[in-house]
């Protein structure tokens, strides 16, 4: 994985055949939101507590709303020597790809519409 910003479906298709780690980094209180299906939650600021629970073996993909928090998490692992990419637009181009998400309390996976 040698692109720094990706696109969702790219990011879909890594996690998918377990090729990269996919980590949203929205915060907690964001939790009602839609979320990526097997996307792991750590919020922005609690990565650098976070770095030694991450796969080093396995490439990290973030996603945040927009992106902007994903490359600047992409640019804190990078300097920790890691492999690390971004979802180009982030949660928000990912719905517009219409890509699985999942919304509810209980976390049920569904396509978006």
């Amino acid at each position: 994985m040698d692109e720094s910003l990706l696109a969702p479906w790219m990011a879909w298709a890594l996690q998918q055949d377990g090729r990269a780690q996919l980590i949203d980094l929205r915060g907690r209180d964001d939790a009602d939101l839609p979320r990526i299906p097997g996307a792991r939650m750590i919020p922005l600021d609690e990565l650098p507590g976070e770095l030694a629970t991450l796969d080093r073996e396995r490439p990290v993909v973030f996603v945040s709303d927009t992106g902007r928090r994903a490359v600047e998490a992409m640019e804190v692992l990078r300097s920790a020597g890691m492999t690390a990419a971004a979802v180009d637009g982030g949660i928000r181009a990912w719905l517009e790809a219409e890509l699985p998400i999942e919304t509810d309390e209980r976390r049920a996976p569904r396509t978006a519409t």
